[in-house]
């Protein structure tokens, strides 16, 4: 036994049966072939190795897990599970949660062509893991996969990378993804997709919190740091730098993003790199207090915050820092009204010196330098093209027919034009 020749999966099986409830299966340091998969029934089993050279290994190429505990209110702890590259398609992982309330700790799960390590069970930790995938391209493989829309899954504190798509996903009611490491996911050459995603269905999925968790560069074309889908969740103080296409990417209502650091999108070579993508439609939105730069020598982010065309409404992007966007800061093409765009630093790093007649494009916060005597023919900019506008200037001015604005507006030289936006209109001075 424990010699990674001889198939110990009986044995195995035969322990953790004997184990009943609140029993102990221990795993001495060597390697254990399981040519057939084991599953722990009892409640309240724990199953431990003495380190992680204690290691089961998958000596059989199948579609069913290796370990699955079924239990509730079982451990697992100080153990590593080889997937050994099964090459077997199937919804199958290498260690399988089904038992609620069951926590999973200092577990390394290597080699996984499928899952490492899912969860199916309510109230379940996975806790300081390792899970090192096969960084293939063609294989659709996942780090931690909790999509079952279980309620309080916490995943916590653990290093995941080379996964095939998602280094984490997750769904349910009052999840938590704090802590943990990704690189180096999503290896698959399909469409754009996260590292760490979040799934919906029906709008299943809420409650969220999503904190200080650092995501480094994905392997894909398309991969992007956090595909995040629900309502009702908070994002604060993770770092994402680096990300081949989207920094973060959210579709619902109720998000709060705040806190967080992204650097360096787009590096793919895609056009639209944001920092921060809110899909069409999501509403009642907050993203404020981020740093969206690029401190490349080459600048790849399009740009900080970029809303999708669509019907968003009611929401805020306040107070957050930009700096080395490559086409602009925040592009708002959320066709409502009631949103406030303001207090953010950075947004003019360009400021645009106008000397003839000509068409004024503007930031959403402008600053403009106005040298000499110029007409403004007509007004282009995100979010306040169209609306009222209101000129408060600090020196005389002479008004002019001409233009589509009705009015021209002639300033003496070097004197700044600066706007603010209230909510519903914007106010030049």
């Amino acid at each position: 036994m424990a010699d990674g020749v001889t198939d110990d999966s009986a044995a195995i099986q035969a322990a953790l049966s004997r184990a009943g409830s609140g029993g102990q299966v221990y795993f001495p340091d060597g390697v254990y072939a399981l040519a057939n998969p084991v599953t722990s029934y009892n409640a309240d089993v724990t199953i431990y190795g003495e380190s992680w050279n204690a290691e089961l290994v998958r000596t059989t190429a199948n579609t069913v897990s290796l370990l699955t505990v079924d239990g509730a209110g079982s451990l697992v702890t100080s153990l590593t599970v080889n997937g050994n590259g099964n090459t077997v398609q199937g919804q199958y992982a290498d260690l399988a949660i089904g038992g609620a309330n069951t926590l999973v700790d200092y577990v390394q799960v290597l080699n996984s062509h499928r899952i490492g390590i899912s969860v199916a069970g309510n109230h379940c930790c996975i806790r300081a893991c390792t899970v090192i995938g096969l960084a293939n391209a063609n294989i659709q493989s996942y780090g931690i996969w909790a999509v079952n829309y279980n309620t309080g899954i916490m995943i916590r504190d653990n290093y995941i990378t080379n996964t095939g798509i998602d280094g984490i996903g997750i769904s349910g009611n009052g999840y938590q993804v704090i802590g943990n490491y990704l690189n180096n996911c999503h290896a698959y050459n399909g469409t754009g997709g996260g590292q760490l995603v979040v799934y919906n269905n029906a709008g299943t999925t809420i409650n969220g919190l999503i904190s200080g968790n650092t995501i480094g560069p994905g392997n894909g074309p398309q991969s992007c740091g956090m595909e995040l889908n629900g309502s009702d969740t908070t994002v604060v103080g993770n770092n994402i730098n680096n990300q081949k296409f989207l920094g973060l990417v959210a579709t619902g209502n109720g998000w709060l993003i705040t806190g967080n650091t992204i650097t360096n999108t787009g590096t793919g070579g895609t056009t639209i790199g944001a920092a921060i993508w809110m899909n069409p439609g999501n509403s009642s939105f907050v993203v404020s207090g981020n740093r969206l730069i690029d401190d490349q020598t080459r600048h790849t982010q399009y740009c900080g915050v970029f809303v999708d065309n669509g019907p968003s409404d009611s929401y805020t992007i306040t107070g957050n820092l930009f700096a080395g966007n490559v086409r602009g800061t925040v592009i708002d093409n959320g066709t409502g009204l009631n949103k406030v765009i303001r207090d953010n630093v950075g947004i003019d790093d360009v400021i645009p010196t106008l000397t003839a007649a000509s068409t004024l494009t503007l930031p959403i916060n402008p600053v403009v330098m106005l040298s000499g005597s110029t007409d403004i023919r007509s007004i282009n900019g995100a979010m306040w093209s169209g609306r009222s506008i209101t000129f408060l200037t600090e020196t005389p001015v002479t008004f002019v027919a001409g233009g589509n604005i009705a009015n021209t507006v002639a300033v003496p030289a070097a004197t700044p034009v600066v706007g603010t936006f209230n909510g519903g209109r914007w106010y030049f001075r």
